[in-house]
């Protein structure tokens, strides 16, 4: 009897010291709120189940879908931070000829150029902050049609140095095969 009892206070101290160490038990689906408040990385499995304490089971179900995409828009961050930093880099040490490729948000939009080839003119804020001046050779492209200004687009051309932050041109294909073809991007329709 006096083996069960003291066997019994055992028990009882430590079930006491693991309430004193994890007063409440939180949900998975708590758990999983604030990791993803913390801002660590967490990725699912298509299907994840997540289990609780003393069998407490909540689904937490990811679509296969979803995931991917994620996974894609993050992709799709990576390449043009890396694309962005080539237009930075060459505004900064004044390199020109440097065939770029990015994206950015309309913020201005320019009369066309018509000395020489005529070109469709606009104003683009990279995420970096920078801005260019993306030159559309139109004589060999077709038009952007109905560009807005805060709308995002996405180019392909040669980066050419000037102290306002630059030139995107050869947003176009080289009818000669000389140069490297270029493109603009916008609402899903490419332009070359």
């Amino acid at each position: 009897m006096k083996n069960i009892f003291l066997t019994l206070i055992i028990v009882a101290g430590a079930l006491t010291l693991v309430e004193r160490i994890f007063p409440a038990h939180p949900s998975p689906a708590q758990i999983f709120a604030s990791i993803q408040q913390s801002g660590k990385k967490f990725t699912p499995a298509p299907t994840m189940k997540l289990v609780g304490f003393y069998g407490d089971e909540e689904q937490i179900s990811v679509k296969k879908s979803q995931a991917q995409q994620e996974l894609q828009v993050q992709q799709e961050l990576q390449v043009q931070q890396t694309q962005t930093s080539a237009i930075v880099d060459a505004y900064v040490n004044h390199r020109s000829n440097v065939q770029v490729e990015s994206s950015g948000v309309v913020e201005r939009i320019l009369s066309d150029d018509s000395e020489g080839n005529q070109h469709q003119r606009f104003i683009v804020r990279i995420n970096s902050g920078m801005t260019v001046l993306v030159a559309h050779n139109i004589d060999l492209a077709q038009r952007v049609a109905d560009i807005k200004v805060g709308e995002n687009i996405y180019f392909n051309g040669e980066y050419e140095w000037n102290p306002k932050g630059g030139v995107v041109h050869w947003t176009h294909h080289d009818p000669n095969g000389h140069h490297s073809s270029g493109w603009l991007k916008y609402h899903g329709v490419t332009y070359r």
